[in-house]
């Protein structure tokens, strides 16, 4: 006999109503196109998708019109339907649809009805829609959730016998960035076709992963073509920025998409035909797919030995080299160093102790030690760069910089050897910042860098035959085309990143990035024909003897040469000149011969072919000369160039300074034989040497004459046995006495005589002259705050309270008076070393500026300043040997069942009774330890609060909860017991109190200002 399990689903009870709606559906689709499409011509359509995935907006695309069936029946089906004239669509939030499957066979008794009057099924395609906020924003929890329940749907629809298409949407793909501008352009893609990848299998054998990265591939270089022509128009640099990343985007979303198909059959691959992008047409912004950014897939189920692993690397990446990562990674690592490492266990400390010799114990603890404290480097690292304050769009490099240091600190200390000691979360650490900054390199760095070289390539009218060479020898080298030269690919954007106006920081590191992505071979960009022979065909549009000296200046050094002897007051980036324009170079072109020439022409080069067999040698010696001559002509312009943009260093401390004026003023320094040889090879002339030095009516130049004053002063001070104590010296008493140094104010006046180079480094003197004298005295303060303020606050105030809260242990009187009273540590300090450096007039005090500078950058520093000040006036007002809290207290609320409550403070005692609103005065001298209660008496009994120590009031008032009032000296403070709650209003008797919130907690000691 059969019976039926207990868990076995039945139909579900709204299958009658479901025929009855097919019915109305099917008389009102013949009535709106006035035919019989029902058996022949019409098919279904079945649509799931999350709520508020975007179905409407994808059916109106589809000119559908919604059925509304209105009737009075109470059973109410999942689906809503559809139609056009050529199909007709059941619509399911997948919500709804999952939680019906749990309880019902659905689709077992859905699909017979969905069939033609000679049997086939009308099921022809399923859409699975998913919108692209939803795809690329979740979390992992969330997507892991989502892809289950549409994978039970699949599986159940192919369990009762369904073989449809199934068809994947992404809606509002229009928010991926660049995506609106590509649309825009009618000749890249047309609107009235699906856009997306087809993956419907003309051949069987092929496998679906073949397939997909096939046809993935495909519409990236597509796409990657059509924008490299579309950036030959003239764009807004902010479109062209946006544009260029579009491959990049669509790339990560499609990766995506792979990553929701992984875990299906082979056989249930085989039935996804399509995926599509779809726009919903709303202005929303727009949605970076890149980041979060998947970097491997996990393992595909099937068997197929040549598919075990995919790369999500995007197509411009070696992907064998770059992530060989193992497992999934749905979002870029959110990094947090705020985990903190659990010290070894007792048990285990214990075990090593008695079980372990103690060489093996020793080694146990080291590695521990070694843990923890490159943890807390990481955590200076992190907290250091929050701190800072990055304006650049480039927000993403100075992140970069971060995880690369702190994958070498993690690296250098070795600390990962020591992860069999069971503590794992440094190991994990180094996976996530890992992660992390390959992630950044991939969505940000690369991409940032490919739109640079395509811009470059696609703009040749705005470049000479060089740079148009070297831009195309650089993508040449990037795609693997030619061999690396990576001297030349740096020197290419270096050029490239100052033209775009970044900071010297900020080459510094994009070129340190470059050069580690060039070392490994992992920086690879998509070898698009369409590119190189676009930008060949310009190039040889040039002339032959252009290309020529093209061909010979490749074959010089790839690195600039200096010129200028050190030491000098230059500053490094005047310092260099191309090789092919140096001396040498100069007499070796002159040098050269016709069979040189022919030699030189004749070599293969995959960037430009010059042929010269046809060439008579008349015509060969013509062009020998005009290359001789083109080359003296750009020879004299790279001098000139470097003439022109001739700028001097900023001197950073009196050394430099010192060395600054002592090359001005001196014919025969470095600096000016340097000068000469530039003039000499420019063929022109900034500054006469001869005649500026001129001493044949027996007087020196009255700006010499100051220089040299300027120096004396400067050398007294470094010949000093403590250079930066004479330096503080020196400064203070100028700013006492409000006088400036005589040789400078003169140096001002006389500046205008002399040559315009030289004015450009008198001013640099003019300038820094007190920057320099301020840094030595900044130095000479913050090596006595070391040694006067910073020792003492470690030793005594220090994770103590009040200072820090919570704190078990106290500041003693002594202590907190020695540190903050008037005459203390503070105090001494901002009298002897930082007042004359500091505007104390007002409330809120400032540095001086002293001729455009000041003592120090940090604000922060001289809050803390500030800070010790409040401190001092909110103990020392009344008694200046001991820090004292004088207050006022009147009972304001309590429960009804309280009769008395007293205060005690040390010796002193006060009683508050219900409702008199008596005030009471009292002092709390903080001296020395004593005690603090409140008793409160009534109907339940006897409950009290007890505090001891040194600020046994203070303490008290942690206890219960202080609320602020808009005047600064009145606040209601309430407790809490078992069986009472009281309130009284304090009054302190000064604005400055301690009862103020985030003063005296927040007081830290700078470790340097």
């Amino acid at each position: 006999m059969n019976t039926k399990t207990s868990n076995q689903k039945l139909p579900p009870p709204w299958l009658n109503r479901f025929k009855q709606q097919l019915a109305i559906c099917k008389q009102q689709k013949k009535q709106l196109f006035q035919k019989n499409v029902w058996d022949k011509l019409s098919t279904w359509t079945l649509m799931i998708g999350p709520n508020r995935s975007g179905k409407s907006s994808l059916l109106n695309a589809l000119h559908c019109q919604h059925i509304v069936i209105n009737d009075e029946s109470e059973e109410v089906t999942p689906f809503n339907y559809w139609i056009n004239p050529n199909n007709s669509f059941l619509v399911a939030d997948l919500e709804a649809i999952d939680e019906q499957l749990q309880k019902y066979q659905i689709w077992e008794n859905i699909l017979p009805h969905l069939k033609s009057s000679s049997g086939f099924s009308t099921l022809k395609d399923i859409i699975i829609i998913l919108d692209l906020p939803t795809l690329c924003l979740s979390d992992e929890s969330r997507l892991d959730d989502l892809y289950q329940k549409i994978y039970e749907q699949l599986n159940a629809l192919k369990k009762s016998g369904c073989h449809a298409s199934v068809h994947i949407s992404i809606n509002q793909c229009d928010r991926i960035i660049g995506m609106r501008d590509y649309a825009q352009e009618p000749q890249l893609i047309n609107k009235e076709k699906a856009f997306g990848i087809s993956l419907k299998n003309q051949k069987k054998l092929t496998h679906f992963d073949s397939l997909f990265h096939s046809k993935r591939k495909q519409l990236i270089e597509k796409i990657n073509s059509d924008i490299f022509e579309f950036c030959k128009k003239p764009i807004t640099p902010i479109k062209r920025r946006d544009i260029i990343q579009l491959p990049f985007q669509l790339d990560c979303l499609l990766l995506r998409v792979k990553h929701f198909i992984n875990p299906l059959s082979d056989s249930s691959k085989k039935s996804i035909h399509t995926i599509q992008f779809c726009s919903s047409e709303q202005r929303h912004y727009p949605i970076n797919t890149t980041t979060p950014y998947l970097k491997t897939i996990i393992h595909p189920l099937h068997n197929n030995n040549s598919h075990s692993q995919e790369s999500y690397s995007p197509l411009f990446l070696d992907s064998k080299n770059f992530f060989n990562l193992q497992s999934i990674q749905k979002e870029k690592p959110r990094l947090s160093l705020k985990n903190h490492l659990n010290p070894l266990p007792i048990s285990f400390s214990l075990a090593l102790l008695f079980f372990i010799p103690a060489s093996y114990f020793s080694i146990v603890s080291h590695g521990y030690n070694v843990i923890t404290n490159t943890y807390q480097s990481l955590r200076d690292i992190d907290i250091q760069d929050n701190s800072k304050k990055n304006t650049s769009n480039l927000t993403w490099l100075s992140s970069i910089e971060k995880d690369q240091l702190m994958l070498h600190i993690i690296r250098e200390s070795g600390s990962i050897k020591y992860q069999w000691l069971g503590i794992d979360s440094l190991h994990v650490l180094y996976q996530q910042i890992k992660q992390h900054y390959n992630t950044s390199i991939q969505s940000d760095f690369i991409p940032y860098n490919y739109g640079i070289l395509i811009k470059a390539l696609s703009e040749p009218k705005k470049t000479s035959a060089t740079q148009l060479y070297q831009g195309l020898e650089t993508f040449m080298m990037l795609t693997g085309d030619i061999p690396l030269n990576q001297q030349r690919i740096i020197a290419w954007y270096q050029y490239q990143w100052k033209e775009n106006k970044l900071t010297e920081e900020q080459i510094s590191i994009l070129t340190k990035q470059l050069s580690t992505l060039i070392r490994q071979q992992s920086a690879q960009w998509p070898n698009n024909p369409e590119v190189i022979k676009y930008a060949k065909k310009k190039l040889s549009q040039y002339s032959l003897s252009q290309l020529a000296l093209i061909k010979q200046e490749s074959l010089s050094l790839s690195h600039p040469i200096s010129i200028l002897k050190k030491p000098s007051i230059l500053s490094i980036k005047d310092n260099k000149i191309p090789s092919f324009y140096t001396v040498t170079q100069k007499k070796h072109i002159q040098s050269l011969t016709v069979d040189d020439l022919v030699t030189t022409l004749n070599k293969h080069n995959l960037i430009i072919d010059t042929e010269v067999i046809k060439l008579s040698a008349k015509e060969k010696q013509t062009l020998l000369n005009t290359i001789k001559h083109d080359y003296q002509i750009n020879f004299k312009a790279a001098w000139n160039d470097i003439l022109q943009r001739l700028t001097f260093k900023k001197p950073e401390n009196l050394e430099q300074l010192q060395q600054l004026i002592t090359q001005l003023k001196n014919p025969s320094s470095n600096f000016y034989s340097s000068l000469e040889t530039i003039q000499n090879n420019a063929g022109q002339s900034i500054m006469d040497i001869t005649d500026l030095f001129d001493e044949s009516d027996n007087e020196q130049s009255s700006w010499i004459v100051s220089l040299e004053s300027m120096s004396k002063v400067i050398q007294e001070i470094l010949s000093s046995k403590n250079p930066n104590l004479s330096a503080f010296k020196y400064t203070t008493k100028s700013i006492q006495d409000k006088k400036q140094e005589p040789s400078l104010m003169s140096l001002k006046d006389q500046i205008q005589d002399t040559p315009d180079l030289l004015q450009t480094g008198l001013q640099v003197i003019l300038r820094n002259y007190w920057g320099t004298l301020l840094n030595a005295c900044l130095a000479h303060v913050n090596l006595a705050w070391k040694n006067k303020v910073l020792q003492p606050y470690e030793s005594t105030i220090r994770k103590k309270f009040p200072i820090f809260y919570p704190s078990d242990t106290d500041i003693t009187s002594e202590n907190f008076n020695a540190f903050f009273g008037p005459g203390g540590t503070i105090d001494t300090f901002f009298n002897q070393y930082l007042s004359p450096f500091v505007n104390a007039s007002g409330y809120y005090w400032t540095w001086k500026n002293i001729d455009g500078h000041s003592l120090s950058q940090s604000q922060h520093a001289l809050d803390m300043i500030i800070r010790a000040s409040i401190i001092q006036q909110m103990f020392y007002t009344e008694n200046h040997k001991s820090p004292s809290e004088e207050f006022a207290l009147t009972l304001k609320k309590q429960s009804e069942s309280v009769s008395t409550v007293k205060l005690a403070i040390g010796d002193k005692t006060l009683k508050f009774q219900p409702d008199s609103q008596d005030v009471q005065t009292i002092v709390s001298s903080n001296k020395d330890k004593s005690a603090a209660s409140i008793k409160i008496t009534g109907t339940d009994g006897r409950d009290s609060i007890n505090t001891t120590g040194y600020w046994p009031w203070l303490r008290m008032t942690q206890k219960g909860e202080l609320r602020t009032t808009s005047d600064a000296n009145q606040f209601f403070l309430s407790f809490k017991t078992d069986h009472y709650t009281i309130e009284f209003g304090l009054v302190a008797k000064n604005k400055q109190n301690p009862y103020l919130p985030g003063v005296l907690s927040t007081f830290r000691c700078p470790k340097a200002f």
